[in-house]
This record gives C-alpha cells, sequence and structure tokens, in this order.
C-alpha cells in the first residue's frame, strides 16, 4: 500500500496495474492523468455506473449526444463534486479528451485534503459531525446555470430530486478532508471555507490535449472549468466509476 497521499500523478498506461488502482481506491491518489490512453483505459480503474437522469455510464460533454441534451461550454462552472447532491456520491469520475482546440477552457482542480490539513484549528472544529444540505437547486440559481433542460417539468423533477445531507468532513485512509463546494453545499459556514480553501498551493490547471485521460477522486477533490467560446470545439466523455 502507497504510505504517502500524493495530489497529482501523471502517467502512461503501463503504470496501470491493480495494486497502483487498489491504492488510487483507497485514497493515495487526488488526479491521475494519463497521456497515452484511449476510450478503453477507463475500464482499468473501476467499474462503470451509471452517472445521469438517464442512466447512462459514458456522457458526451460539449456534444449534442443521443438524447438530444448538451452542456453549455459558453458558461463557466463553479467549484463542485459530480452529483453532490445525491445520497450515494460516486468515488471517482475519469475524463477522456476526444478534441480541445485552441481557446478551450483548462480544467481546474482543488486538494480538500490538503485544504483541511492546512485549515485552522477554528475551522476545524466548527465543522467536526457538521452535517449540510447539498442541492442542486443551489447550483441552478446561479445567472447562468450551465445545463440546458428540454422542458420546466423536467427541471422542475430535478430540483425536487437531487438533494442529501452530508457530513461535511469525511476520512478515507489518508485521513479527513472537506466535502464542501460552493456549487452545492449550504452552510453558513461558507465564507469561512471559501476564505481558507481557495489558495495556488492546493489547484492543478490541466491544459487537455487529445487522448488524455484524467481519473479522480470525486469525494476529495472539487473540479470546475471556465467558459469556452461557442466558436470553439471542446469535447470529452464523462464516465463515474466505484471499484469492481
Amino acid at each position: 500500500m502507497s504510505d504517502e497521499y500524493k495530489f497529482l500523478i501523471n502517467v502512461n498506461k503501463d503504470w496501470i496495474t491493480q495494486e497502483n488502482i487498489n491504492d488510487f481506491h483507497r485514497g493515495a491518489y487526488g488526479i491521475i492523468c494519463v497521456s497515452d490512453a484511449d476510450e478503453d483505459t477507463i475500464e482499468s480503474f473501476g467499474a462503470l455506473i451509471d452517472q445521469d437522469m438517464y442512466g447512462r455510464k459514458k456522457v458526451t460533454i460539449g456534444i449534442e449526444d443521443e438524447q438530444g441534451e448538451k452542456l453549455n461550454h459558453a458558461d463557466d462552472m463553479l467549484w463542485h463534486q459530480d452529483r453532490a447532491y445525491a445520497k450515494e456520491v460516486h468515488p471517482f469520475v475519469g475524463l477522456y479528451c476526444i478534441r480541445a482546440d485552441d481557446g478551450s477552457s483548462p480544467t481546474h482542480y482543488l486538494d480538500m485534503q490538503g485544504v483541511y490539513n492546512d485549515s485552522s484549528e477554528e475551522l476545524k472544529e466548527a465543522t467536526k459531525d457538521l452535517e449540510c444540505v447539498n442541492s442542486i437547486t443551489k447550483y441552478m440559481a446561479q445567472e447562468n446555470y450551465p445545463y440546458k433542460f428540454k422542458s420546466k417539468v423536467q427541471e422542475r423533477a430535478w430540483r425536487m430530486k437531487n438533494r442529501a445531507k452530508h457530513k461535511l468532513v469525511w476520512n478515507d485512509d489518508y485521513g479527513p478532508f472537506y466535502f464542501y463546494s460552493e456549487a452545492y453545499t449550504e452552510t453558513d459556514l461558507e465564507p469561512q471555507l471559501k476564505e481558507e480553501i481557495y489558495k495556488e498551493k492546493h489547484m492543478y490547471t490541466h491544459y487537455w490535449t487529445p487522448n488524455q485521460l484524467v481519473v479522480y477522486n470525486n469525494h476529495k477533490v472539487l473540479h470546475k472549468r471556465d467558459s469556452t467560446p461557442d466558436t470553439v470545439v471542446r469535447q470529452h466523455i464523462r464516465y463515474a466509476l466505484e471499484p469492481n
């Protein structure tokens, strides 16, 4: 077992062994960047699970898919974990780059385990055993929510269903971390959390090239992206994963 937590590692496919994957599942790595990947590489990291309202295991981003749905890259996204508003939050996420033309936004990542370790004793004490609501409604309240629903009926159903309580501090084999995001978490401690979280030393910005796969711990790594102009092509496949 790897005895040191690493927020980011860059590897090629030769690195992918069952021992290393087991370490990843236990929390040894926040982000794994695979440089020479293909669309099948993701299956080495765990079992693909349903990740959206249609029960799909592979979701296209930046391309209109078979359901006619499209995530709008022209709007910014807030820091978030995928589906943190669900009762069961999938533990790992993969993004595979198909195309990222000049001018497309990178993806930004934030290490919440490193944040916890560096945060004040006052904040650690205030968040101990605290439960918070995480809701899609909070995210959708922003002026430029980046997802376009097909109908108001679908939007209302999504708002009502997607809401859950979670502890603000989680733990894994490598210690505690904050399960918080400005996108979904409702808490009076938000001003203090924001003040202590957003520090460059806990952040990584990934600039995409085709055939890269980035797999990350969705529980303790936040992510976001800036807007990409409508005239720029940025295409990915997103996966949700759990250990086999």
